[in-house]
């Protein structure tokens, strides 16, 4: 019952501050502009986020501060709000890649090492240390590049932290399904804006927030004992595309480093599809493959890692097809 309170109560307050966001965003002049790269025609304001980042901030303090939360939360709750900040100054005035994945992986290690882990011999914990610290960043940049389509990144956040919520809570991680029932009511309010045709876009400072959530998700899942195959899963489908269009834009020698619109998501669109009907087409992906999978590694923990495994694969062979059907784009 409290998660649907929270998840309710965010979503409202989210749909109202965003509101208040657009107003300041058109006052300040916060205007993303088309360029070669965009999928849009016409300015929109951006920073819609930041109510996400409010909302769904409040909800994590309000947890964390709780006598019986663990540790972990508290700790990536301040990490989460210096990555919305970060990404807040990017959208009005944008930061060098170096100094922004700098600032990042930084932020990462810091959450990590602050958090309570079993103790291993020292160098696999420095090794630990340094893969979760790359794998915060990585999820934090993969967000970003994937939020370019108008209701996309708000409907991967709605559906993965609504169901997270829901098998956390059943699963003894009462403190962790509270904070992704916030994230997901905050981001089903900032969607209604977002929708196609979008009013307002997310900007960095809510797609920085949101990918540094759904680590923190997983850290305070696994400091409260809960596998993190249900979250692996639920973010699958933006994990393979990012990941597998990195991966094949550096095999083909290509400026990896660059914007571009090589996503699957991004082909889609330059394919005919029109935004609101990538984002259902995600929905869909997610409700048919993720959530039953996702159930089912939370309900059967030992089959978790099949279960992620063929989630990634179902996901790749998507990307997959996408790919050879937009070869053409590609190309160009």
């Amino acid at each position: 019952m409290p998660q649907i309170a929270v998840f309710v109560l965010g979503a409202a307050c989210a749909a109202l501050l965003t509101g208040g966001v657009r107003r300041y965003a058109l006052a300040r002049g916060v205007i993303d502009r088309p360029n070669a790269r965009s999928l849009h025609a016409t300015p929109v304001p951006r920073g819609g986020g930041i109510a996400i980042v409010i909302v769904a901030g409040l909800v994590h303090a309000y947890v964390a501060l709780s006598a019986d939360a663990p540790r972990a939360l508290g700790v990536w709750w301040w990490g989460a709000l210096v990555m919305a900040a970060l990404g807040f100054l990017d959208d009005h005035r944008p930061l060098g890649t170096r100094l922004r994945l700098a600032i990042q992986l930084a932020v990462a290690l810091a959450c990590v090492l602050a958090t309570p882990w079993p103790p291993l011999v020292p160098p696999l914990e420095v090794l630990r240390a340094l893969v979760l610290a790359v794998g915060v960043a990585w999820l934090v940049n993969l967000y970003n590049f994937m939020d370019g389509s108008d209701g996309i990144a708000g409907t991967q956040a709605i559906v993965a932290a609504g169901v997270l919520g829901v098998l956390y809570t059943r699963g003894g991680c009462g403190a962790a399904g509270l904070v992704a029932a916030g994230l997901a009511g905050a981001s089903l309010g900032f969607t209604w804006w977002n929708w196609a045709p979008a009013r307002i876009f997310m900007g960095d400072a809510g797609s920085y927030y949101l990918g540094f959530q759904f680590a923190s998700l997983g850290v305070a899942g696994a400091a409260q004992g809960c596998a993190p195959w249900p979250l692996l899963i639920l973010i699958s489908p933006f994990v393979t595309d990012a990941t597998a269009t990195l991966v094949r834009r550096m095999l083909a020698g290509e400026p990896w480093f660059r914007a571009h619109r090589c996503h699957a998501y991004q082909l889609l669109v330059r394919g005919g599809w029109p935004h609101q009907r990538v984002a259902t087409a995600l929905a869909v992906l997610c409700f048919t493959v993720s959530v039953p999978l996702a159930c089912l590694a939370a309900a059967r923990p030992g089959l978790g890692p099949v279960a992620t495994l063929i989630a990634y694969a179902l996901a790749g062979t998507i990307w997959g097809a996408i790919l050879r059907r937009g070869r053409a784009l590609l190309r160009e």
